[in-house]
């Protein structure tokens, strides 16, 4: 039996939840790797949420119980029992370090990868959309309270410190639905709801968000940056 691989469930549509700590225009550097990434604060009580975490699990378990029976099979049972699991999402806390209800799931992308072959580095860009799912060609400012959903793949990851297994979440889209900027106000501030549903990008680009599968709806078918 060869060992399992860790497979990336491409082009999923997280729920809709607010952007935390966002660097999604302009990549963030932190300890020598420089990505796009942001927090996305959720509602656990929310049923849309409660699916697709339970989604995540069970992308985890499925692969985390592919991983025991393989060193099971190798005759190393004792490794196998020793492989463990971690929490697929982290709480939310306030600034005086209190649990808010809520729950924040992490996805980034690098800016940049090196071509094998030519050794070319090639930059990289999240795509953008707005509420209508129309491709922003040119991103606004987005700061964090702006509402939000992502476009990700999904991968089981292991942490490299405790050697416990989670999900990563690799980002590839943002989808814009209430647009916060530097002033910190969004249109649902002023008790606008939007005649269309939600931020409206004025372009002239035709592409679309139609390869992104609605949360929990899998596709044909993280650096561990999860939680």
């Amino acid at each position: 039996m060869s060992e399992p691989q860790t497979k990336k469930i491409k082009a999923q549509l997280t729920p809709k939840g607010v952007f935390k700590f966002p660097a999604l225009t302009k990549p963030d550097t932190y300890k020598g790797a420089t990505k796009y990434k942001t927090g996305l604060v959720l509602d656990p009580n929310n049923e849309e949420v409660a699916a697709f975490i339970q989604r995540l699990e069970r992308i985890r378990d499925e692969h985390v119980e592919k991983v025991k029976k393989y060193l099971t099979d190798e005759g190393k049972p004792g490794l196998a029992k020793k492989v463990a699991t971690r929490e697929v999402f982290r709480n939310e806390e306030d600034k005086e370090g209190n649990d808010t209800g809520m729950i924040v799931l992490n996805a980034a992308m690098k800016s940049e990868y090196v071509d094998r072959k030519t050794g070319d580095v090639i930059p990289l860009f999240p795509k953008f959309f707005d509420a209508k799912g129309q491709k922003i060609k040119k991103a606004p400012e987005i700061w964090g309270g702006t509402v939000g959903r992502l476009g990700v793949d999904i991968m089981p990851t292991c942490r490299e410190a405790d050697k416990a297994w989670g999900v990563g979440l690799f980002l590839d889209a943002v989808f814009i639905v209430d647009l916060r900027g530097p002033a910190g106000r969004g249109a649902s501030d002023y008790g606008y709801t939007g005649d269309e549903g939600g931020y409206s990008y004025d372009g002239d680009d035709d592409d679309t968000a139609s390869d992104y599968s609605a949360a929990g709806v899998p596709a044909d078918d993280g650096e561990d940056d999860d939680f």
